[in-house]
């Protein structure tokens, strides 16, 4: 009875174990080119959204077992969302800009983030999926002053994305008007 209580535990542990490991997941920081600055789309949660209500965030999520890659899944979750395709191949196609872990408590899997910098193929009207109930383009120091996810906030505030935009004017990546 003791070895099966033991094997029991045991089969318990590696099947947690595979239920909380990490996770992986993508964001689009969508620029949209018809602007001299970089205003960038965003996303506001849904009241009926069971968590982050009214939070402002990017579109994307976490990669699921249907997805080629974690492009694949980034593509999937930004159509689902907004209902835009992204550029996904050539020069305009996403760019990796920044990677964060997410740790959160114990019981649940930490998130690896990254965000891309995604053109979308034709700039239209955004179809907000159930989750979000507004979309809105705002340049980022502006966006600042909205109730951000704190992973938002912390890639609006760093200094990267300042080099980012730079670096992809430069190339021509981040298409502005002129």
């Amino acid at each position: 009875m003791f070895i099966l209580l033991i094997n029991t535990i045991y089969v318990l542990i590696i099947l947690m174990s595979e239920v909380l490991k990490d996770q992986t997941g993508a964001k689009a920081l969508i620029p949209h080119p018809g602007y001299k600055i970089p205003c960038y789309l965003f996303l506001e949660r849904a009241q009926s959204s069971s968590n982050r209500v009214g939070r402002i965030d990017i579109p994307g999520g976490r990669r699921n077992d249907t997805d080629q890659s974690i492009l694949g899944g980034l593509e999937r979750e930004v159509d689902e969302e907004t209902g835009l395709q992204i550029v996904t191949h050539g020069n305009l196609r996403p760019h990796q800009i920044y990677q964060q872990t997410i740790e959160r408590r114990p019981q649940y899997p930490n998130v690896n983030r990254f965000t891309f910098l995604a053109n979308v193929v034709e700039v239209r009207p955004v179809e907000l999926s159930e989750e979000h109930e507004r979309s809105f383009w705002l340049p980022r120091h502006e966006v600042l002053q909205e109730d951000l996810d704190d992973s938002l906030r912390e890639l609006m505030e760093s200094s990267t994305l300042s080099r980012v935009e730079n670096y992809m004017q430069h190339l021509g990546l981040l298409q502005l008007v002129r």
